[in-house]
């Protein structure tokens, strides 16, 4: 038998882009954290994919500092370097 991906819905893309704004997170970063996590931009990714994304970006409390650092929006700090 042969693996047919099953296709996005619009309500998955839907939900996807609310996240994105609540989010403040921009197309590019979103389809490099997918790139990063199921091989493909956010576009080349199959419903249960879009599923897993949407599990994992309502988990999230803010953009983790780890996909901001990747697209150099944060800048961290060594603890031992404040008050010198």
């Amino acid at each position: 038998m042969i693996y047919q991906p099953m296709p996005v819905t619009e309500k998955q893309v839907a939900f996807v882009r609310a996240l994105q704004r609540q989010h403040r997170l921009p197309d590019r970063m979103l389809d490099s954290h997918c790139e990063a996590t199921f091989g493909a931009p956010f576009a080349g990714l199959d419903r249960g994919q879009v599923s897993a994304l949407i599990d994992e970006m309502v988990s999230w409390q803010a953009v983790p500092a780890d996909l901001m650092r990747a697209q150099g929006q944060l800048d961290l700090f060594e603890p031992a370097a404040v008050g010198r």
